[in-house]
């Protein structure tokens, strides 16, 4: 029997899927063409909307056309369960995907700029608790060298000068004046 044709976009001729059984078709479809539980849209944002598909005669179809236009499509699992032990049988969608399935497009550009600034806020908290941590170091750090510094003892010639002052002062009639011209003699400002 012979197969029929027909064509398709573009004026490419297309063998008949449905023409009868007369020769084993063997056609492994692209990864590209399965479509997956979580798309919302036939292609992603970035994607082209139609997919290369080589055959007897090239066709550009998108994934559903694709489906519609194979005779016998294995099942994704079994062809890529033997391949690949790590594919799990559940899968996943993000939270932000399902959050913005039903929001229309400035809806979506809205939700994008409350996430993008909760995320600048969560690493603006990060930075403050981390300066915070390095501040409270740092001043136990100054806190330890001033106890040091005070815990230690002066060199024997300033430790001699203030005896000296000292017995001055305890042996002087009027220690505030004998103090005030100490202090107008060598203080520093």
């Amino acid at each position: 029997m012979k197969r029929r044709q027909y064509r398709g976009r573009g004026g490419r001729v297309h063998a008949d899927a449905h023409a009868g059984p007369s020769e084993p078709v063997q056609v492994q479809p692209p990864p590209q063409a399965y479509i997956r539980a979580y798309e919302a849209q036939l292609v992603d944002k970035t994607g082209p909307a139609l997919i290369p598909w080589a055959g007897d005669e090239s066709v550009l179809a998108d994934r559903h056309n694709i489906l519609h236009l194979l005779p016998d499509i294995p099942s994704p699992l079994s062809s890529l369960g033997s391949s690949s032990g790590s594919i799990s049988s559940s899968w996943t969608v993000s939270s932000d995907a399902e959050e913005e399935f039903d929001l229309s497009g400035d809806e979506v550009a809205a939700y994008a700029r409350t996430r993008r600034q909760k995320w600048v806020d969560g690493l603006r908290a990060t930075r403050l608790a981390e300066r915070e941590r390095q501040d409270a170091d740092e001043a136990e750090r100054v806190l330890q060298a001033e106890e040091a510094e005070r815990d230690e003892s002066p060199p024997p010639d300033v430790a001699q000068l203030m005896a000296h002052t000292a017995r001055s002062l305890a042996a002087s009639p009027n220690a505030t004046i004998l103090v005030s011209k100490i202090m107008a003699r060598h203080a520093t400002a």
